[in-house]
């Protein structure tokens, strides 16, 4: 059950899980960055004008408050000189208010891939949640999704410095593609893998797109042959793949070529 009140702003203290996210980005620290700052400054117009229309939530702790989700709406009071925000008042356990703490930060904030990917190893490796099935059901979003973003973290050094620094690409499943296309295992992978990132990143493609290039790209296998002789004729196989009209072309001059061979060595 949930109590609505107005709460004077100096009894509300963050969240210390909320701090601890503070560290990753999830929330800024000190300086805004400017996109952070205009929405503050938005936020504030808004309430001078139509006061607050969605109160923060708390919890009650030994006659204080714990801010569970509202920090930017907490910033603009104390910002206009507010001394009461509109809160609701609610009863949770710890895990409960540690887990709505991050949902709200992870569904509010416009994280980057690796920024977002770094909340869920930092919440995973904590307890928040028992695996990442249950984060995902409690972020709404698939288990495919978490697990691609993770993986993230596991690509090419250059990649994920650079996706950290620019988030040039924000589709997890995207990346999974890259990745699969360059393993870090295989010989040269890490080289592929970044060509393979800085060739999406440049030519702005979609999953589609790298399908089709990748399919390209592929290595051409060398023509397979199976040669039987027998005592009044020979029988080749040759495995084409896909026949097209250029192939079959090509597969005839193959074949002319392979029977002047057969018959000099007759010969």
């Amino acid at each position: 059950m949930q109590l609505l009140k107005k709460i004077p702003v100096d009894l509300i203290d963050v969240s210390p899980w909320q701090g601890r996210l503070l560290d990753m980005s999830v929330e800024p620290q000190g300086d805004t960055s400017p996109a952070e700052a205009e929405a503050l400054e938005q936020l504030m117009q808004s309430i001078e004008i139509n006061g607050l229309m969605q109160p923060i939530t708390v919890r009650e702790i030994d006659g204080r408050y714990e801010l569970v989700d509202g920090h930017r709406r907490l910033l603009a009071h104390l910002r206009l000189g507010l001394p009461e925000i509109p809160a609701l008042v609610s009863h949770y356990t710890d895990k409960q208010a540690q887990a709505l703490t991050v949902i709200a930060n992870l569904q509010r904030k416009n994280l980057n891939t690796i920024e977002r990917a770094l909340a869920f190893e930092k919440i995973l490796s904590n307890g928040l949640f028992a695996d990442r099935k249950e984060l995902s059901q409690a972020i709404g979003k698939d288990e495919t999704y978490v697990n691609d973003l993770l993986n993230t973290l596991s690509m090419a050094p250059r990649v994920v410095e650079h996706l950290a620094k620019t988030n040039a690409v924000r589709d997890a499943r995207l990346l999974r593609m890259i990745r699969r296309a360059a393993p870090l295992h295989k010989p040269e992978g890490e080289q592929r893998q970044w060509e393979l990132y800085m060739l999406v990143v440049n030519q702005n493609m979609n999953r589609s797109q790298l399908a089709d290039h990748l399919k390209k790209d592929k290595p051409k296998q060398p023509a397979q042959w199976n040669i039987k002789f027998r005592q009044r004729q020979v029988d080749i196989t040759l495995k084409t793949g896909k026949l097209t009209p250029e192939r079959i072309e090509k597969i005839q001059e193959l074949l002319a070529k392979k029977l002047e061979d057969l018959l000099e060595e007759l010969s």
